[in-house]
């Protein structure tokens, strides 16, 4: 790729964890979106580069593991390039590890997440479609599988669990495109044999049919001693009352919803960076607007609160035949993993390469406050520091971001 540009200064990307973070109101003046062609055939150097860097990093990483299997797949998931959070979360042992090793079998290994692209208003992501930061998680997880098959030959097998629409509600069309493209993406970079893509409701109802049977009336139970705290509670004992109550933080949950739900008026960046920019303030000309994201955030924050908090009452998870590692909050008891470096999830966002090749994500508005080119035009599959557009994108550079 050699699309030649005009130099300009590019000022650091932010990579901060949520929306609410960025200080949106300073990016109400967004610069031209710059862009640049990406054919397929610079998709597939890409693919290959970042694929030969993983298997790099897999011999680097194994030539210093354990030969225990055991002791090995921990030494693993507790390295820095894939550990999210603390490393005292993480377990001594986990029987899912030490009864696949008995029976000479792969280590059931799973994460939840890959809903669908997080595209609603315009600034995580311009479009539905998995890009470059979902294929840079997969081919970290290819990553880890590379450097556990050569201290185990069985390996590992890792299974996504898609809860697209699993704890808000979301149109079947949105979740099938983006699962098919994922399905697309998986099979492209050749791990289909590796990472495998199930439904999670499926996957719960089928491992404990007795429990998900009660699922449906708590879940009812819970959206009314909601209804109730909230009405019958001044708001700092309501908020009180339902962080404690539910399995995540209720007042933290709602914040984060604000920034994910559609905005009135349509996903032009300029428009929904001047909503949101001071959601509170609810008189006055974008009043009706602001107003509408906060009703629809604290109706999916609700939702999303009664289902985890059913779940977690439930102990679905637990039934699960999976060593599950936790890509969002890691707590104790669990191996926190980090998929390109920081806390942003790739569906939460865009994927980007940096001035050093190296591959993140970050959210769409920030990379382009930054300064950013968008690698297509429709949907951009990433944006790409312009030093490397105005030159060549050297893809035998290319790597993936750790911490």
């Amino acid at each position: 790729m050699t699309t030649v540009l005009a130099r300009h200064t590019t000022a650091p990307v932010r990579q901060a964890s949520s929306l609410a973070h960025v200080g949106l109101a300073d990016l109400e003046e967004l610069p031209v979106l710059r862009t640049a062609s990406f054919s397929s055939s610079t998709k597939a150097a890409l693919f290959d580069g970042l694929l030969r860097s993983a298997e790099d990093a897999a011999d680097r990483l194994a030539a210093k593991a354990p030969r225990d299997p055991e002791a090995a797949l921990i030494h693993l998931l507790t390295r820095n390039r894939f550990l999210k959070g603390s490393r005292s979360n993480a377990p001594a042992t986990d029987r899912h590890i030490t009864q696949a090793i008995a029976a000479g079998e792969p280590i059931p290994l799973a994460l939840r997440g890959f809903p669908f692209k997080q595209c609603d208003n315009g600034l995580k992501a311009s479009g539905p479609l998995p890009d470059l930061a979902e294929a840079g998680a997969l081919i970290r997880l290819a990553e880890l599988a590379g450097a556990y098959r050569q201290l185990y030959s069985p390996g590992v097998h890792i299974t996504l669990l898609a809860d697209g629409g699993y704890y808000r509600p979301r149109p079947a069309s949105d979740l099938s495109i983006y699962r098919q493209a994922l399905e697309d993406l998986i099979t492209g970079l050749h791990l289909q044999n590796t990472v495998t893509i199930v439904d999670q409701a499926a996957a719960l109802k089928t491992a404990s049919p007795e429990r998900w049977s009660q699922r449906a009336s708590l879940i009812e139970r819970l959206h009314r001693q909601i209804a109730q705290t909230i009405r019958y509670c001044d708001a700092a004992s309501a908020t009180n009352r339902l962080n404690s109550l539910a399995a995540v933080p209720f007042d933290a949950l709602f914040r984060s919803m604000i920034y994910s739900v559609p905005v009135p008026g349509g996903s032009d960046p300029a428009w929904t960076t001047a909503v949101l920019s001071d959601i509170y303030t609810t008189t006055g000309p974008l009043g009706e607007a602001r107003r509408e994201v906060l009703r629809r955030a604290w109706q999916d924050t609700t939702q999303y609160t009664a289902v985890a908090t059913a779940d977690h009452q439930l102990q679905l998870f637990d039934t699960l035949p999976y060593l599950r590692l936790a890509s969002g909050a890691p707590r104790p008891g669990a191996f926190g993993f980090s998929y390109l470096g920081g806390s942003l999830l790739p569906w939460h966002g865009t994927g980007f390469i940096d001035e050093r090749h190296r591959v993140g994500v970050d959210f769409a508005v920030t990379l382009r406050a930054a300064g950013y080119v968008a690698l297509g035009t429709d949907q951009p599959f990433a944006y790409v520091a312009p030093s490397l557009v105005e030159e060549t994108l050297r893809t035998d550079l290319i790597r993936l971001k750790s911490r």
